[in-house]
C-alpha cells in the first residue's frame, strides 16, 4: 500500500513536471524501505 502510494505520487509529480517536497519525499522513501 506504502509502495503504491510511492509510485502514484511520483507518478503524479512526474505527470505534473513538478517536484514533490522534499519532506514528502523523504517520507515516502522511509515508507518503501520500511516495507
Amino acid at each position: 500500500d506504502c509502495l503504491e502510494k510511492a509510485f502514484k505520487t511520483k507518478r503524479l509529480s512526474r505527470n505534473l513536471e513538478t517536484p514533490i517536497s522534499q519532506e514528502i519525499y523523504d517520507d515516502l522513501r522511509k515508507a518503501v524501505e520500511l516495507g
